[in-house]
């Protein structure tokens, strides 16, 4: 009896109206969440890559002002990140993974040492020079190296233009070269402002920034006033000091012999037929020596008096001995 009457109402049209009904319940989609839409996740997205990158000075600084808040808004310190352990960062699809947050911190003051080192004729102040350069890691830097190294670099730079099929850029400093080059040529003094110009454009180059050793420049008081308008200033002077004899005695007994054009001091054991054709130079001839070195003592105090006299540090070069020198620029060095 029962499955007769089931089987009448599996014949009915009320079976299947409420079949139909039934599954169209169950193929309907269910409601989205607000968050699901691209739109608003990746607006969730943003707000948290901002709060994360708020302080990221480091990457904001270096790769444009698209990166930093607005001038006009203040921006509140970001809280410190939370650790989450064994989780990397999500970053967005092809997009740069988010850096972490730095705090700007000043840069440190420059410790790199810049040395002026001057001294009489045959004092030893081009040992004293080799020594420092060596103990300390300093740039060695001469006038005329000065000038040919700006001629050197346009020279480079005329060739990578023709290389690489382009109009030559201005190499800063090579038409100064040029003049100075020339002045020397005609055996004429450098004039004191275009070294000085040529001497801050030098010293400006990446080698230089660990430090630099100037050799025998500035030499007298506008050369150093023309260095002083161009703010290039020394750590310290290094005046070599020694008594006039003793720069007597080394440069009086100087010989040259003419053959290999090599310098002997006759005091030294030299062997007789090359003594016998050593010569004496008219550089080192007394009266010569002694206008040199007193013209030195007049150019050098006024060089000096332009500088700060807390710049200046006075070696005993009586020793000849260039690592005893070496020792008291140290102990001067750190006393700073």
């Amino acid at each position: 009896f029962r499955w007769c009457i089931f089987s009448l109402y599996l014949l009915s049209p009320h079976f299947f109206f409420s079949s139909f009904f039934f599954f169209f319940l169950s193929i309907r989609r269910p409601p989205r969440s607000p968050l699901s839409s691209s739109s608003a996740a990746s607006d969730v997205y943003k707000r948290q890559v901002s709060t994360q990158s708020t302080g990221n000075y480091g990457r904001a600084m270096g790769c444009g002002a698209s990166n930093q808040p607005a001038e006009d808004t203040k921006s509140p310190s970001p809280p410190p990140a939370k650790e989450t352990p064994n989780k990397a960062p999500v970053s967005p699809p092809n997009s740069e993974a988010v850096s972490p947050i730095l705090t700007p911190k000043a840069a440190p003051p420059s410790k790199a040492i810049s040395l002026i080192v001057t001294g009489p004729p045959a004092s030893s102040k081009g040992k004293l020079i080799k020594e420092v350069v060596g103990a300390l890691g300093l740039r060695q830097i001469n006038t005329v190296g000065v000038v040919r190294w700006f001629q050197s670099a346009r020279k480079q730079e005329l060739k990578a233009a023709e290389d690489e099929g382009r109009e030559p850029r201005d190499v800063p400093g090579a038409k100064l070269a040029d003049q100075a080059s020339a002045c020397s040529m005609n055996g004429e003094s450098i004039p004191a402002d275009t070294m000085a110009e040529l001497l801050q454009l030098r010293l400006a180059e990446s080698d230089c920034a660990d430090g630099w050793i100037l050799d025998g420049y500035p030499r007298d008081e506008n050369q150093a006033k023309e260095m002083l308008a161009r703010t290039v200033v020394p750590s310290k002077i290094i005046v070599v000091k020694l008594p006039d004899q003793v720069l007597l005695d080394n440069q009086c007994h100087r010989r040259i012999d003419p053959q290999d054009s090599q310098i002997y001091d006759i005091r030294d054991e030299i062997d007789e037929d090359v003594k016998q054709r050593l010569v004496l130079r008219e550089q080192d001839q007394e009266e010569v020596v002694k206008a040199k070195i007193e013209q030195y003592a007049v150019s050098t105090r006024g060089m000096i008096s332009v500088f700060d006299q807390s710049l200046v540090v006075e070696v005993d070069g009586s020793s000849q001995d260039p690592v005893k020198m070496l020792e008291q620029v140290q102990a001067a060095l750190d006393e700073k």
